[in-house]
């Protein structure tokens, strides 16, 4: 399999069969943006990715983040927290940031006729009771040097009060349509 991507200039081929896309890594050096707290985040965008799934990665280095990200889990002593969802992007940022050199390719895209997507809630639709804050917590545990990665969990704490709304009016919308008789 052939591979291309921005690095070669190249990245037109990437629908093209047997062609594999380069994959490179997300911009953590980013410096922090306290802006991120009024919704203004701009250091995400680019040519990256942040999750795990549909790529080719080393077998070495996926075991060695996961040491790092099951000791993250522990809260204290027996206590640990292992989120319920959001684990493809915990692990595919934390391989970056454990292994990060500004400008290198950390993984490939394969084609799309060999990718597999299993999931009630694919990407192309607006996402729906996926809240990514905790996992990106351990994220930061881990590593905190990343002003990337501060801004990505600032970014996700601005959506609480939202989210509180939404699901409040959700529950009303829900025990009203519960009361009105059918028939």
């Amino acid at each position: 399999m052939n591979t291309c991507g921005v690095r070669t200039g190249d990245q037109s081929l990437q629908n093209q069969p047997n062609y594999m896309v380069e994959i490179p890594i997300a911009p953590l050096h980013n410096k922090f943006n306290p802006l991120c707290l009024l919704g203004k985040r701009k250091d995400h965008q680019g040519w990256h990715t942040e999750n795990f799934d549909k790529k080719v990665w080393k077998n070495e280095i996926v075991q060695a983040t996961l040491a790092d990200i099951r000791d993250a889990m522990i809260l204290s002593g027996p206590f640990k927290y292992f989120p319920f969802w959001c684990l493809d992007r915990l692990l595919g940022l934390s391989i970056q940031a454990k292994y990060y050199e500004q400008g290198k390719i950390i993984g490939h895209k394969l084609p799309k006729p060999e990718q597999i997507r299993i999931e009630d809630n694919p990407p192309e639709y607006k996402r729906s009771k996926r809240f990514y804050v905790f996992a990106e917590l351990l994220l930061l545990k881990n590593n905190p040097q990343y002003g990337y990665l501060w801004n990505l969990i600032l970014a996700q704490l601005t959506e609480i009060p939202v989210r509180a709304v939404s699901s409040i009016n959700r529950r009303f919308s829900e025990n009203k349509m519960q009361k009105i008789p059918h028939g």
